[in-house]
C-alpha cells in the first residue's frame, strides 16, 4: 500500500487507532485489540524494545509470565491474524482513513503513514488482489499445504434498460459478498477488487493466474415490470466450465424489495458455501480417495468430516477421526481443525453405552484451543454449546449458542445444530424458529434438523409427526436414537414387548443415562422414558 514519507503525530495515530479498534474487523476480536492497542501505543510512548514476542503475549495477550515464545507460537498466529486483519480493512472500510496502520512481516513494531492517494494506481486491483490473497492463506497458495477454496465475486450485471435499480443489483452483490466471506471453509475476494475482469475464459484464467482462483461467482438481474429474475453462475476458473447454476424468481414492491434480497442471498450463500455446499463437494471431489485416510491433508479431513456429519454415516466414523487427529498434528495452529475434532469427540461420547467423562474433556481442551487460535471459529463454540449441554450446565450452553449463531447466523448448517441443542435445553420455541429459519435458508436438511423436529413433536405430543421426522433418521444408528425411536413407538403404538430386539432389550439398563446426557429438560426426559415403558422395555 502506497505512502508518503512524512510521519502522522501521535494525536492522528490515537485517533486512527480508535477507528481501528471500532471497526467490525477488531470489534468482535478482543484478543486482536489489545494486540495492536499494545503495538500501537508502546511505540508512541518509545517504547519500542518493549515490542518483542514474550511482552506482548505476556501483556497484551495474558500469557503467565513463564511463558515461552519457542514453545507457544500464539504471539506469532495472532500477529499473522493482525496483518490480514489491517489488510482488509484498509481495502474496505478503512480505504479512505488518514493515516495507515501496518505490522510489517518480521517485527511486531507497527509502521504509521499517510496515505499517499496520488501515487496509488486505482487503474487495476490485481497488486491488492494478489496481496489480500497471498496473506489470507498464510503464502499457501503455491506450498503443499492445501489452502482454502478460493471464491471471486465479480460484479454483477443489470440487463435491463432501466437503471433505476441499481443499488439492488449492487446490494445483492455486495450482500452475498458479505456473507460468503463470513463462512470458515472458504477465502472470498469481493467483487469491488476483481472490478477489472469479467467471466469470459481469458479473465477466468487470468483470475487463475493473479489470485490462485479456484471458482468465480458471476450473476445478472433483470427486472420486469414487479418481477425480479436474479440468475446466478459458479464458474471453474481453470475452463470456465459452469458448476452450479440457480435462477431465482420474486415479484417484489418498494417496500419487499430488501427482504428479497436478504431471502436470496441467504438461500445462495447457503447453497454454495455451507459445510454441505456445494464448493465443500467440489473441492473435496478433487482430493484423495476417501478411504486414502494417510494421504489426507488437513483441508480435507476437514471436508470429510463435513460429508460424515450430513447423513452421520457410522462407517466414515473412524476413518473421519483418524484423519481429524492427524490433522491438528499436521497443523497444530489449524483452529477449525481442532474445532472439528472436538466434535467428533463429542459425537464419541454421545454413542457409547456407558458415559465417558474423559470424552467431554477432550473435546473441551480442543474446543477451548480451536478458540485461542481464532475466538471467532464457529464450530469451536458449537463444541463448546454441546459440551455444557451434555455437562448439564444449561446457562453456560445458551450463552455459547446465542455466541456460536452471532458468528454467523446464514450458516444453516451450524443454525441446525443449535437448534437441535436448544430442543435439548427444553428451549422448544426458540429451538423450532431455528430449526426452522435454518431448514428455510438451504436445500439440504441435515440429521440434526431431522432429530429437533423429532424430538420438538415428541414433545408436544404430536406422536405420529414424531415418528415421521424419526423415519428420515433410520440410517443413524446409535443407543440414544434406538431408545428416542422405541419411546416414539410407544406412544404411537401402545405397549409390545414383542417389537423388542435382542440388541434393544439391554438398554434398558442404561436408559436413564443415556437419555440424562443428551436431553436437559426434566419434562422431555420422562416422557421419554414413559414412551420407553409403553414400548415394553424394562427401565432399571
Amino acid at each position: 500500500m502506497n505512502s508518503t514519507n512524512m510521519t502522522p503525530s501521535p494525536e492522528l495515530v490515537r485517533k486512527q487507532l480508535r477507528l481501528i479498534l471500532d471497526s467490525d474487523e477488531i470489534r468482535n476480536s478482543q484478543i486482536l485489540a489489545k494486540f495492536l492497542k499494545f503495538v500501537v501505543l508502546e511505540k508512541l510512548a518509545e517504547h519500542e524494545e518493549e515490542i518483542k514476542e514474550y511482552t506482548i503475549g505476556v501483556k497484551a495477550l495474558g500469557r503467565s509470565s513463564d511463558f515461552n515464545p519457542q514453545l507457544d507460537a500464539i504471539v506469532r498466529i495472532h500477529a499473522g491474524r493482525l496483518r490480514r486483519i489491517l489488510l482488509h480493512y484498509y481495502l474496505t472500510n478503512g480505504k479512505n482513513d488518514p493515516v495507515v496502520i501496518t505490522i510489517p512481516k518480521g517485527t511486531y513494531i507497527p509502521n504509521f503513514e499517510f496515505p499517499d492517494s496520488e501515487a496509488e494506481d486505482t487503474s487495476s486491483p490485481v497488486p491488492d488482489l494478489r496481496e489480500a490473497v497471498d496473506l489470507a492463506n498464510n503464502n499457501q497458495i503455491n506450498h503443499v499445504k492445501h489452502p482454502k477454496p478460493i471464491l471471486v465475486i465479480c460484479p454483477f450485471s443489470n440487463l435491463s434498460p432501466d437503471n433505476s435499480k441499481d443499488y439492488f443489483v449492487t446490494g445483492i452483490a455486495e450482500q452475498i459478498s458479505f456473507d460468503l466471506a463470513r463462512f470458515q471453509n472458504i477465502f472470498v475476494i469481493p467483487y469491488y477488487l476483481s472490478s477489472a475482469y469479467g467471466s469470459g475464459v481469458n479473465d477466468l484464467k487470468e483470475l487463475k493466474k493473479e489470485a490462485g482462483a479456484d471458482y468465480v461467482l458471476t450473476g445478472s438481474v433483470r427486472f420486469n415490470e414487479e418481477m425480479i429474475r436474479l440468475n446466478l453462475q459458479l464458474l471453474l476458473s481453470e475452463n470456465g466450465k459452469i458448476a452450479w447454476s440457480e435462477t431465482y424468481v420474486r415479484q417484489f414492491t418498494a417496500r419487499n424489495i430488501l427482504d428479497i434480497q436478504e431471502e436470496i442471498a441467504d438461500q445462495a450463500v447457503n447453497t454454495i458455501a455451507d459445510d454441505y455446499g456445494i464448493i465443500i463437494k467440489l473441492d473435496k471431489g478433487k482430493s484423495h480417495p476417501f478411504a486414502k485416510t494417510e494421504l489426507l491433508n488437513v483441508q480435507e479431513a476437514i471436508y470429510q468430516y463435513f460429508e460424515y456429519t450430513q447423513h452421520y454415516d457410522t462407517g466414515k466414523f473412524d476413518q473421519t477421526l483418524k484423519a481429524l487427529e492427524q490433522a491438528i498434528k499436521l497443523e497444530p495452529d489449524n483452529a477449525l481443525a481442532h474445532a472439528v475434532l472436538a466434535n467428533m469427540y463429542l459425537d464419541v461420547y454421545a454413542i457409547h453405552i456407558e458415559e465417558d467423562v474423559a470424552l467431554l474433556e477432550k473435546a473441551l481442551n480442543l474446543a477451548q484451543t480451536a478458540v485461542e487460535l481464532d475466538e471467532n471459529c464457529q464450530h469451536a463454540q458449537k463444541a463448546l454449546a454441546k459440551i455444557f449441554l451434555f455437562a448439564g450446565k444449561k446457562d453456560q450452553s445458551l450463552e455459547k449458542i446465542e455466541l456460536c449463531i452471532s458468528l454467523n447466523p446464514k450458516a444453516a448448517g451450524i443454525m441446525s445444530a443449535m437448534g437441535l441443542c436448544l430442543i435439548c435445553l427444553g428451549e422448544f420455541a426458540k429451538g423450532f424458529n431455528t430449526l426452522f429459519k435454518s431448514m428455510n435458508m438451504s436445500p439440504i436438511i441435515p440429521a440434526s434438523t431431522k432429530l429437533g423436529f423429532a424430538l420438538f413433536y415428541f414433545n408436544t405430543k404430536k406422536f405420529s409427526e414424531s415418528l415421521t421426522w424419526m423415519q428420515r433418521l433410520s440410517s443413524l444408528q446409535s443407543p440414544f436414537l434406538t431408545l428416542l425411536n422405541l419411546a416414539v413407538h410407544g406412544k404411537v403404538d401402545g405397549h409390545n414387548s414383542q417389537m423388542l430386539s435382542e440388541s434393544e432389550q439391554p438398554l434398558g439398563n442404561h436408559a436413564y443415562s443415556i437419555i440424562s446426557r443428551t436431553i436437559y429438560n426434566t419434562d422431555l426426559k420422562s416422557e421419554i422414558i414413559d414412551g420407553l415403558v409403553q414400548a415394553g422395555l424394562e427401565i432399571i
